[in-house]
C-alpha cells in the first residue's frame, strides 16, 4: 500500500494520506495508545522513534481538527470518530 483515502461523507471531503498515515488509521481502535501505535510502526518502518511520535501526533491533531477523530473517554488518546 502506497497511500490511503479517508472519506468524510458529512462534508463530502476526501483526504489522501501516505502509507504510514493509512497504517496509523488502521491501528486506531480506541484501545491502543499513541505510544503503542508508534511502537508498531517502529517495528515495521525504518524511522526514528522521536520522528514517528511527532508525525503521528501531528497527524492525529490534523484529523481532530477536521472532526475525523476524537479522544477516547478517559485515555486522552485519539480514535476514529463514529
Amino acid at each position: 500500500m502506497d497511500e490511503g483515502i479517508l472519506l468524510d461523507p458529512e462534508i463530502k471531503k476526501i483526504f489522501i494520506v501516505n502509507e504510514i498515515a493509512a497504517r496509523v488509521w488502521g491501528l486506531m481502535d480506541g484501545r491502543r495508545t499513541i505510544h503503542e501505535i508508534v511502537r508498531e510502526l517502529e517495528d515495521k518502518y525504518d524511522v526514528d522513534r522521536a520522528r514517528l511520535e511527532r508525525d503521528v501526533t501531528a497527524f492525529l491533531e490534523e484529523l481532530a481538527a477536521h472532526g475525523l477523530v476524537r479522544p477516547t473517554s478517559g485515555s486522552g488518546e485519539e480514535s476514529p470518530d463514529e
